[in-house]
């Protein structure tokens, strides 16, 4: 609660407290000389948060103060914390009398937080706007480090699925969709719905891009409107109206992307383990990137792959030209010098918001220098696609040159902390610090004047930042010390003294220093204007950067790998040779491969066998390749012939929602129902283990008429793992469902898993013989053994492998597969998987 203001309280208090007025939900960081303060309940809170000392003001008024200079981390923990800070600044230079006039000149939240270092390199920070009507909902987003703006309309059912994929770090919307982010950990702003008006949102929209006509940003849908209004509103109040350097607003076209809900970005392990750590997944894997934006545009490829075929193509015909032998020196010097450029979108960005530092201006000039560099390898390469990504850029460089002239190679931190701007620069600046030098000479004609008036050698003048000039002598010294001189400091072995002629030389520097210091700040004021109009050029060159990074990161990954180039069709169809799961072959000794063909002719594959047998494993791998291959990146396996997508829609895992009332079982079911009434017959779907959080009666029901269903009226292809046998007795009834199992074999009361998918039906689940290898007691198995014995079988029929024909003589059976055995190339499971198979023909 904010403190009243009292006829008490000091002038500055007083001021603090009308400004706080203003900010209340916010931290206000209230600048008095080198520090920001705090005061009241943002002194308190701060404390904690930042461990940094509580003190009072006038004994009753808390305060807690950070170091100007040192700032930014202190505020970094806080917006990381999910709260929002005021940067107030003083606006007039102090007086003797009077109070220093005081300005909120930036406030920083979550979503609008731009600064490199606290930033995560990797992740696009988004600020998201919301606005339904009816059943549809608006959102647009904006990246305020990027200056990326989109819109989309999406549906009321989709809305968690889309705030997961964009993954905002603030969200604004109307009051009455709180609902629906109530079990959301990001910032959310709600204003009432007038906000949101339509009127106001296209004055808003038309004002900031400088249009008349709304058709020339190809808004054409009213509630795109609604929602980007009051977040352009937003963020412009963030930043005292300097975002100029948005770009307009893309739509984001669902049909040029494959749509990947929540749920399977999660079951996927694309970004985040099931454990909840970043590394090993799809993501951490492919990202061998050199530059945070060829990470960053990674990352949002993978949560939204493409749809539009002659863009992979064309991206993979680069990847392809890039994995020659003959480019392996070209392509080790471009990664060379792509490390050595700097995060230069996000270095625009803060370029135009006017918050860029001297160092970061000097780190966009090298990094340039070093794109310059690049250009040079980049464009002589030969290829077509190549070609269309050539950066234009010549080394006579207007920016580079520019900035070399303006600025120190080596300037300091902060403009307030001075020098900053290169000598030659301004002759009016260059005037001001000669009297530096010339104050040198007067300080050296002094020195030797009071070496004879004190009849002592070994005097010095020296200065620091604290006390200024002064002359230090011995406290053993007896002297009979000249009139004027003062003590300006006593130290235990020595005495600092000032007299009037030095202490006019310490004026005259300190009349110069802030002369100097004035003149800097206007100076580098007008080098940040001037390197404003070349802000979309930069974000250009950005852009393309990550392209490159992108699609040479592909390349080496692919050649490091082993991954083939998969190629596309229109059809509904996932053609897939010896595939492999990306992440698991790094983590495992001898991955075995597995096949796929999947289509309109045959929609369904039904998978059975025993658990830990690699089921999920298959399924999970053919999603993952869909997604590679949907990215423009080569894939683990040999071939692959990859059909429209629209959607990959997955059902994997176990967990209860019990804030929400739900148990395990009603999660899974809710999952069913959300994908059967989402997927079009262009979706893959993968379904693992439906119905086996209720009865085994009730869930083998549940998932044979799911499966039914699906194949049947949706009509995708679908992948779907079930321990009930029954299941599998669908593809009798339905030529369009298929039967693959993966393979076990029982030894000597054990088990040994071959996880190779074989076509037909599992004999059985293993489940006794899985459980037996967790450790449970002998006891616990040998009575399930008995009971399953004892059990009447009501198990579907299961179909015989086709390799083998029971009418064969046993004798030629052997014999013929005996002489097809090739033994220097069979692996140790594939023999363990052929002394199985010669088994069986001995009992038949």
């Amino acid at each position: 609660m904010l403190a009243p203001i009292d006829k008490n309280h000091t002038p500055m208090i007083k001021q603090y407290l009308e400004i706080k007025q203003k900010y209340q939900d916010m931290f206000l960081f209230y600048r008095m000389g080198d520090f920001y303060e705090l005061f009241f309940d943002d002194a308190v809170k701060a404390s904690k948060l930042l461990n940094i000392a509580l003190t009072s003001r006038n004994n009753d008024i808390p305060m807690a103060g950070v170091p100007f200079h040192s700032s930014a981390s202190y505020i970094g923990k806080l917006i990381n914390s999910g709260n929002k800070v005021a940067i107030c600044e003083q606006i007039s230079e102090p007086q003797k009398k009077g109070l220093v006039e005081r300005k909120v000149l930036q406030v920083i939240t979550p979503g609008t937080l731009t600064d490199i270092n606290l930033l995560d390199g990797k992740t696009n920070n988004f600020i998201l706007s919301i606005f339904k009507k009816s059943n549809k909902v608006g959102l647009a987003w904006i990246s305020l480090s990027s200056g990326d703006f989109y819109v989309k309309e999406t549906s009321i059912e989709k809305i968690e699925d889309e705030v997961f994929r964009i993954s905002p770090s603030e969200i604004i919307s109307e009051k009455n969709l709180n609902l629906y982010f109530k079990n959301l950990d990001i910032g959310i702003k709600l204003y009432d719905s007038f906000e949101f008006n339509y009127t106001d949102s296209l004055i808003q929209l038309e004002s900031f891009f400088d249009i008349n006509y709304l058709n020339s940003l190809g808004l054409n849908n009213k509630i795109y409107v609604n929602c980007c209004g009051p977040l352009l509103k937003y963020i412009a109040s963030t930043q005292n109206d300097k975002i100029h350097h948005l770009k307009k607003p893309k739509l984001f076209n669902d049909s040029n992307h494959i749509f990947i809900d929540k749920a399977s970005i999660t079951g996927l392990e694309i970004f985040k383990t099931n454990e909840n750590k970043n590394d090993p997944t799809l993501f951490s894997l492919l990202d061998q990137c050199n530059t945070s934006m060829g990470s960053r545009r990674l990352k949002e490829d993978l949560r939204s792959p493409y749809t539009n075929k002659k863009f992979l193509e064309s991206r993979l015909n680069v990847v392809e030209h890039l994995v020659s032998d003959s480019l392996e020196n070209d392509i080790n010097q471009i990664s060379i010098q792509l490390k050595e450029i700097s995060d230069i979108e996000r270095l625009s960005s803060r370029l135009a918001l006017r918050s860029i530092r001297p160092k970061e201006i000097i780190s966009l000039k090298d990094s340039i220098k070093s794109v310059i560099n690049l250009s040079k390898i980049w464009n002589r390469i030969d290829c077509t696609e190549i070609k269309s990504l050539n950066l234009i850029i010549s080394d006579d460089n207007k920016i580079t040159k520019y900035i070399e002239a303006a600025i120190m190679n080596e300037p300091a931190t902060n403009i307030n902390n001075g020098p900053v701007i290169q000598s030659g620069f301004d002759n009016e600046l260059d005037n001001i610090r000669n009297i530096k030098n010339n104050i040198d000479k007067l300080i050296s004609n002094l020195l030797n004047k009071e070496k004879k008036r004190l009849g002592y050698s070994n005097v010095k003048i020296e200065f620091n930042k604290i006390h200024g000039f002064y002359v230090e002598l011995p406290r053993s010294l007896k002297l009979d010390l000249p009139e004027g001189y003062s003590a300006r400091q006593t130290l235990k072995n020595s005495q600092r003294y000032i007299f009037p002629e030095l202490k006019e030389i310490e004026d005259k520097v300190n009349l110069a220093a802030n002369k100097a210091l004035k003149k800097e700040k206007i100076i580098f004021e007008e080098v940040l204007d001037h390197l404003n109009n070349f802000v979309k050029d930069i974000q250009c060159l950005s852009d393309q950067i990550s392209q490159i990074d992108l699609l040479v990161n592909f390349a080496n990954i692919a050649k490091k790998n082993n991954y083939t180039k998969p190629i596309f069709n229109n059809e509904s169809i996932i053609d897939i040779d010896s595939s492999r799961h990306p992440v698991i072959e790094k983590k495992v000794e001898n991955f075995v491969n597995n096949s796929l063909s999947i289509h309109q002719d045959a929609n369904m594959m039904i998978i059975t066998g025993p658990n830990m047998g690699g089921k999920s494993t298959y399924m999970r791998q053919i999603a993952i390749n869909t997604i590679m291959a949907s990215i423009g990146s080569y894939v683990p396996a040999k071939k692959m012939l990859l059909g429209h997508i629209d959607q990959i829609l997955t059902r994997i895992g176990a967990s209860d929602n019990l804030s929400e009332g739900l148990s395990t079982f009603m999660v899974e079911m809710n999952e069913c129902a959300k994908i059967i009434n989402c997927a079009t017959k262009n979706s893959l779907v993968i379904m693992d283990e439906v119905g086996r959080g209720t009865s085994s009666s009730d869930g083998e029901a549940l998932a044979y008429s799911i499966a039914r269903y699906i194949s049947n009226n949706i009509k995708c292809l679908t992948l779907f793992a079930t321990h009930y046998l029954r299941v599998a007795e669908l593809s009798v009834k339905n030529n369009k469902i298929k039967n693959k199992y993966t393979k076990a074999i029982e030894y000597d009361g054990g088990i040994t898993f071959l996880y190779q998918m074989i076509n037909g039906i599992a004999p059985k689940s293993y489940g006794i013989q899985v459980a037996e290898l967790s450790g449970l007691p002998s006891e616990i198995i040998s009575n399930a053994k008995e009971l399953v014995q004892n059990k009447v079988s009501n198990s579907a029929k299961i179909i015989p492998d086709k390799k083998f024909n029971k009418n064969e003589d046993n004798y030629n059976r052997l014999k013929n597969k005996i002489e097809k055995i090739e033994i220097d190339k069979t692996t140790p499971i594939e023999a363990l998987l052929i002394i199985e198979q010669l088994k069986k023909i001995t009992k038949d």
